[in-house]
């Protein structure tokens, strides 16, 4: 079974977002991994018999719509979603093949919640930036 090289999808950039700073404290990085987990769903490719041949993490951007590495999908006959406990087929509805990046949507995953990523050109020196993904083997 192939399997993405990498877990790791994004940069979580997230010491200038109110959302997820503790007061004057460091974030530990499983609290940031709790807060922003139901953000990262996982996505398999399948093959023509609905075997998982790839899987690898995404990053929700709201609406039903998901950003992964493009070269996950690659040679798969059919891609889905699983958010928490929640199953669903996905469209491939762009692709960025000089950045590895495919658009992904999925009907009936509108209630993913989007992830919040900040821009680096606001960080300060020496900010905690923490990489989410799922493990995979």
């Amino acid at each position: 079974m192939r399997r993405s090289p990498t877990a790791i999808l994004a940069l979580l950039l997230i010491v200038c977002r109110p959302a997820f700073v503790e007061a004057a404290a460091a974030v530990e990085p499983a609290r940031v991994f709790e807060r922003v987990s139901p953000s990262i769903p996982v996505v398999e490719a399948l093959d023509r018999q609905g075997r998982v041949i790839a899987s690898a993490s995404a990053i929700a951007i709201g609406d039903g719509r998901f950003v992964g590495a493009c070269t996950t999908f690659a040679g798969s006959d059919a891609i889905r979603i699983l958010a928490g406990k929640r199953l669903a087929s996905a469209e491939l509805a762009a692709r960025d093949g000089r950045r590895n990046l495919c658009l992904l949507t999925a009907s009936g995953m509108q209630s993913v919640p989007a992830i919040e990523i900040s821009s680096p050109s606001g960080l300060p020196r020496r900010s905690l930036i923490v990489a989410s993904g799922w493990r995979f083997r």
